[in-house]
Parts: structure tokens; sequence; C-alpha cells
């Protein structure tokens, strides 16, 4: 395979990518090669006529038939970032978006003055949301869960990365199987949930439909069935007066305010809009005088 200089490379991917209609061509491209050259965005336009060698060019080339195929950039790379964090990607667990920050804001809003703290990050998926309190609320605990062994032992991974091992414990295990009837309350519920309804699968971007975990997306005709169930369980598992955090679809906030409206020992306490104004957090609080 021949050199290629690397504005040259730039300009010619981009403009493949974009004929296929990938969001934000030029930026794949640009993150390709600071991943191959191991610089930053900024570094490739200092000398953008540098020519690069053939096995160089042939790696990008790799990584660019990948992406042709709309294999997510994320999985491409190997690593995303989640609230300023790095976090590594793989098939294993479905992508942190960024409106899942959010509930990582809002917990840390919420949380932050309490002494001691129990958290529970259910369907961990990365670890993503679990990792970011962790760093961002030194006095947590964090119990990671999700129905997908694969998930937690990437989950894993992104905390001895992070190099929080010894503030994380692991189960893998359906809702609340693997922590009910332990003896042990959390403080604090947080979940990024499956709630894409079923009908909507073939609608969504081959991207998504081909590399991400459908089980970690869909959750039955109305896209309420995890919420749903786990709404009714979650008081097992929560401290009286213990919050519940989790991210919701868009149009769902109403539906899951009824939801929690017909569990007597749940009280709904706020919604938080995302960049698009679109409610996408759920506060939900245990009554601190319920009883099981």
């Amino acid at each position: 395979m021949a050199e290629k200089n690397i504005i040259d490379l730039i300009n010619s991917a981009s403009l493949r990518l974009k004929r296929i209609e990938i969001d934000a061509p030029r930026v794949n491209v640009e993150r390709m090669l600071c991943s191959i050259l191991n610089c930053n965005r900024v570094d490739l336009y200092l000398d953008p006529v540098r020519m690069l060698p053939s096995d160089q060019v042939a790696k990008f080339e790799w990584l660019f038939s990948k992406r042709m195929a709309f294999e997510p950039l994320q999985y491409i790379l190997g690593e995303t970032e989640f609230f300023g964090i790095e976090i590594k990607c793989d098939k294993r667990a479905l992508i942190p978006r960024p409106e899942t920050e959010f509930v990582v804001s809002k917990a840390i809003d919420t949380l932050e003055s309490l002494d001691r703290l129990y958290i529970l990050d259910l369907a961990c998926g990365t670890g993503c949301i679990g990792i970011a309190l962790a760093i961002n609320l030194p006095q947590a605990t964090i119990h990671a869960t999700d129905i997908s062994e694969d998930a937690v032992s990437l989950a894993k991974e992104n905390a001895l990365m992070h190099g929080l091992i010894t503030r994380f414990s692991f189960s893998a295990g359906d809702m609340f199987t693997p922590v009910a009837g332990k003896g042990v309350l959390y403080d604090a519920l947080v979940c990024n949930p499956p709630y894409i309804r079923d009908g909507e699968w073939e609608l969504l971007h081959e991207q998504i439909r081909e590399f991400e975990p459908r089980r970690a997306l869909l959750s039955g005709t109305d896209g309420l069935d995890f919420i749903r169930r786990m709404l009714s369980e979650v008081s097992e598992v929560l401290v009286p007066g213990g919050h519940l955090i989790f991210e919701m679809g868009q149009g769902q906030a109403n539906s899951v305010r009824q939801l929690v409206d017909q569990i007597d020992s749940l009280e709904f306490i706020e919604t938080v809009q995302d960049y698009s104004a679109i409610e996408r957090v759920a506060v939900v609080r245990r009554r601190p005088s319920s009883k099981l």
C-alpha cells in the first residue's frame, strides 16, 4: 500500500463516510488517525502534508473499513469518553451516551452531602455510571450488577483501569436477584435501563442493530417492561429515604410518574431534562416511613 499524506487521507476518507451518511465524518477520520499516530487532533494539522508510511496507511484502511461497515467508532477504537473519563468500550456492553451523564450529575447533586454511600449500579454495562460516581463521590462504595456476565467483566476492567476496584463489588444476574435477600440495603440505585419499544427495533440505525447488544436496548411493547419491574421491586433493596435515579426514553416521563404513583412505598421527586429539553432522568425516592 502506497504512502499518503495526512490531509489527502482526511479529505478523501471524510468524503466516503459522508456519502454513506455517517455523522461527523471528518471527526471520525481524525479520531482514527489520532489513535494510529498517538496524537491529538491539533497535531494532525501542524504538518498536514506529512507522508504516512504504508504500514500506517494500511492500519488506517483496516479501521476505516470497519467504519464503512457501520461498526461504531467507539468499538473500533476500543474506548469512549463519558463524564470526562476514559471508558473501555466494546461489544460486550452498550456504548455510553452523553444523555446518561445527566444520571451521574443528578446523583452527585443528590448524594454528595451524605457521609457514607452504598450505591447499586443496576444494569451497569461498561460500569460508566458507577465509575463516574466513584470518582466524584469518594465516600461511595459501588455494587455493579448486570444480567450479562460479559458486561460485568467489562465493568470490572474499567474499574481496575481507574484504580477503583477496591471500592466496587460485582455480580451477574437478572434484576435484583444478585442482591435481594442478602440483608443489604442501598442508599441509592442508579440505572440506565433498556427503554426502547420492541417495535422500534427496525427503525434504529444499522450500526446500533448490527453491533450493540439488543437486550440492553429493548424493553417490551411500550419500552417500560424493565422500568416497571424495577419500580415494583426496588423498595426491597433501598433504605427508607433512599433514591432511585434512572434514565428514561423520550415521552416516557408521564408513564413513569403513573407507575410510581401506583406503588405506596415510592414517591416521584422530579425529572431532569437533557440537552434537547427532553425529560431524560427520573428521580424517585423510597418513602422515609415506608415498610416492606
